[in-house]
């Protein structure tokens, strides 16, 4: 779970970026060594005839699709990417009667709110790690999960820096990496050596910036290390 949420985030990581994913986690049962080596036949720099392809490019096919030796005796077969439809809405009514909802684009979570918020109360989730500090005892009505849309993790740059919203703390880690080089700029890699210390990367993969702070302005009692550095 912890290095699919990695290579989710850092489609470019090299083996050594698998090994330094690996620090946060211990393994007493198989061995630590051969984990990672299965691990770095993921990396963009593994040898060729090792890589193998991303989970994300596997789709279930109606049989006789004939894509890439797909047999009738087969239950996976190999399709690309772009020809898995992507932009529709996702639900899932859950065993306790809440409703989640996984939208694909940000008007689409507007038309959510629109349609049902008045006869319901609702919660945006992106990661949703904050319940480690901050126990929610009973979720709303609604669901609706924001932690993949691309309009909140978007980065734009000219005088300021404005991170989206919706930026994991990976991804945040990576932004500052990339603009501390910029002029006026170099006090980021400051930022970025404390943000190194905050949770493990399997949290930092899923934790979204700014909830982590929101819940953290909200709730007294709930400091994060990233809103006392600030």
């Amino acid at each position: 779970m912890a290095m699919n949420g990695f290579i989710e985030n850092k489609k470019d990581a090299t083996m050594l970026d698998v090994e330094q994913a690996f620090g946060s986690n211990l393994c007493r049962c198989t061995g630590y060594r051969p984990l990672m080596d299965c691990f770095k036949k993921f990396a963009t720099d593994a040898p060729k005839e090792h890589r193998i392809m991303d989970i994300e490019n596997l789709a279930l096919c109606n049989k006789g699709c004939s894509k890439n030796g797909c047999g009738d005796e087969d239950d996976w077969c190999v399709v690309r990417s772009d020809e898995v439809h992507e932009g529709s809405m996702k639900s899932i009514i859950l065993k306790d009667g809440k409703t989640w909802y996984r939208p694909a684009t940000l008007t689409q979570v507007f038309e959510i709110l629109q349609a049902k918020s008045s006869e319901s109360d609702y919660m945006l989730v992106a990661g949703n790690t904050a319940k480690g500090g901050f126990p929610i005892d009973e979720y709303p009505n609604l669901l609706i999960d924001i932690s993949h849309l691309e309009e909140l993790k978007q980065c734009d740059f000219d005088q300021n820096l404005v991170i989206g919203a919706g930026n994991t703390l990976t991804q945040f880690l990576s932004i500052l990496k990339e603009h501390s080089s910029q002029e006026y700029f170099k006090y980021l890699e400051k930022l970025y050596e404390h943000v190194l210390l905050v949770a493990h990367i399997p949290v930092r993969n899923v934790s979204a910036f700014i909830y982590t702070n929101t819940i953290s302005a909200i709730v007294w009692m709930f400091d994060t290390q990233i809103r006392q550095h600030y």
